[in-house]
This record gives structure tokens, sequence and C-alpha cells, in this order.
């Protein structure tokens, strides 16, 4: 049941995924689940040329942004008596000054990752670096929210110019 069309993909062409219960997934389907899993977004334009942009990030991005930040570490990381990336988690961490620094690394990079598909998803155009207001808490299990400010050019609304008549000398 759920977003899984019936066994044989229903007739239809294109892409198609297998879900968790090995029925097949349509791009429409795979295209709704991602809509759900993604960033919620609303932007507000502000006095002085500027967009405040209020971002929510799914908790299951943030988590998986700190994964992907653990294992780049892991790899970078040289611990003694092992190759890169196969010691223990524990140890990696200990070594990384503990869980709270990669945690932290992570919820930077899922900061940065749902800012530029904020931009995306709005259609702002920034003229120069954003100012996140403070550094979002991040909790597990809850959503990622934070605002951002960014300085977009000015909106000129040109009067009516067709109207305007001159004479020649």
């Amino acid at each position: 049941t759920g977003p899984c069309p019936p066994p044989g993909g229903g007739g239809r062409v294109g892409p198609v995924l297998l879900c968790y219960n090995h029925q097949e997934l349509t791009s429409d389907a795979v295209e709704q689940a991602t809509r759900e899993n993604s960033v919620k977004v609303t932007a507000e334009r502000v006095p002085e040329s500027k967009v405040l942009l209020r971002i929510e990030v799914p908790p299951e991005q943030v988590e998986q942004a700190i994964e992907k930040t653990f294992r780049d570490l892991s790899r970078r990381g040289k611990i003694p008596g092992f190759r890169p990336g196969k010691a223990p988690r524990s140890l990696i961490e200990k070594y990384l000054g503990g869980m709270e620094s990669v945690q932290r690394e992570g919820v930077d990079r899922a900061i940065d990752d749902s800012f530029r598909e904020a931009l995306r998803e709005t259609d702002t155009r920034p003229i120069g670096d954003p100012d996140i207001s403070e550094r979002p808490e991040f909790h597990p299990g809850e959503p990622l929210v934070y605002e951002a400010t960014v300085p977009v050019g000015p909106r000129v609304e040109l009067a009516d110019y067709a109207s305007v008549r001159l004479q020649r000398p």
C-alpha cells in the first residue's frame, strides 16, 4: 500500500525504483516522496533590498548530513593502527573531539546544502553573503529551523515611459 503501484508498474514507462516491499515506484511516486523529505522554505521581502528566508530542514536530511560528514572525516583522519576510514566509530569520534564536534560539522553541512536549495526553490539571486541569525540547535528527531537574511538587487519599477513625449529641436 502507500505510494507503491501494483506489481509490474501498472504499465507505466519511465524511471522506476523498488520500494521496501519490492514493488515498483514510478517517477511520480519518487517525486512525491522526495517533496515530502525536502526543505520547507518561506521567503519574505524586507526593507533595504533584502529577503528573509525561513528554512526548515527535515531531521532525516540533517542526520544524513551528519553521517556523510562522519564518513568524510573518518576517511581523512589518520588513526594509528587503522587504514583510513576503517577504524571503529567510537575511536574516530574520540580522535575528532567527540560526537558533538562531528554533529556540529554535519549541521553546518546541512545548513549549507539547505540554504542553496532554498535559494533555488524561491528563485532568489543574492548579491552578497547571507546573514544567518544564529546557529540553530539540532535535536535528533526534530527538524532544523533557521532564518537567513540575504541581500538582493533592488526592485526597479519603471513609470509609464510610453507617455513621455519629447520635441525635436
